[in-house]
């Protein structure tokens, strides 16, 4: 397959994350899977080879882990996979009418000519009568565009921002990473963690290392912090019986009506404090 369709806008919106140099990579990966209507290979080392991308495996693994997904047969892509099945469709429908003999011939139009005098050119005038009900609408309707989905994982998200603060030696598989992520750290708690460990020169376990003990202090603290009691409140406000209580404690006289019984009480109560 030497033609596919590429949107232009959708492209730049879902690769506006990637490098140039990872932009470039990702093209050939593409390009190579449309034209070898094949899988990247489970190891790419071969394939990557033959792009000439050996120098630049690493950009290439982390392309792969972001946007293809590794199935027995190697890496695929979910977008290449039906461009290829539709081109196979079309191919596998022209080859059934090519054996039963191609399209119909269109019908022969009829002479205009009659055969006993040449040089006299028959014509018919036609006229066209139209009206405006019969004209289709004008309104233009925007063509859906598919777009492809090039957004990135959390790991690669990460990844691209340690990277741009200068963090290095990145291991995306790192247990302790990968379990961080999976119990729902976000991206600025490692590029806080990443702007610490760059200060001080430390690697990308260390990085790790902060985020982890970040969130476990922040569960600590969680499990530390005392429960309120759940029950019934003994305040005289929002009890009648306690309200009454109260009233008899002060001195005040109990009457029908509820809210101003609650308002000379508290006047009573203000009143020993002035």
């Amino acid at each position: 397959m030497h033609y596919y369709k590429f949107d232009i806008s959708a492209w730049a919106i879902h690769t506006s994350h990637l490098t140039l140099e990872e932009e470039s990579v990702y093209f050939r990966l593409i390009n190579s899977y449309y034209d070898t209507e094949l899988p990247i290979p489970t190891d790419p080392s071969a394939a990557l080879r033959k792009l000439r991308l050996s120098k630049h495996s690493s950009i290439a693994k982390v392309i792969l882990s972001e946007f293809f997904e590794l199935l027995p047969d190697g890496w695929h892509h979910n977008r290449c996979d039906k461009e290829l099945e539709t081109y196979h469709g079309m191919s596998e429908r022209a080859r059934q009418v090519g054996k039963l003999g191609g399209r119909p011939k269109k019908p022969k139009e009829t002479d205009l000519v009659p055969p006993d005098n040449p040089d006299i050119t028959l014509t018919k005038n036609y006229k066209l009568e139209t009206t405006n009900d019969e004209l289709p609408p004008c309104n233009k309707v925007e063509p859906a565009v598919d777009l492809i989905d090039f957004r990135p994982s959390t790991i690669t998200a990460i990844t691209v921002a340690l990277r741009s603060l200068g963090v290095r030696n990145i291991i995306q598989t790192h247990p302790h990473f990968v379990r961080l992520v999976e119990e729902g750290a976000e991206v600025q708690e490692f590029i806080d963690a990443g702007k610490v460990a760059m200060s001080s020169g430390k690697p990308f376990a260390y990085v790790v290392a902060i985020v982890k003990r970040q969130r476990d202090e922040m569960h600590q603290a969680i499990k530390d912090k005392p429960m309120q009691p759940i029950g019934k409140t003994n305040n005289w406000m929002e009890s009648l019986e306690a309200t009454h209580e109260r009233c008899k404690q002060e001195g005040v006289e109990i009457i029908d009506d509820l809210r101003q019984l609650r308002i000379n009480l508290n006047d009573r109560i203000q009143s020993q404090y002035r």
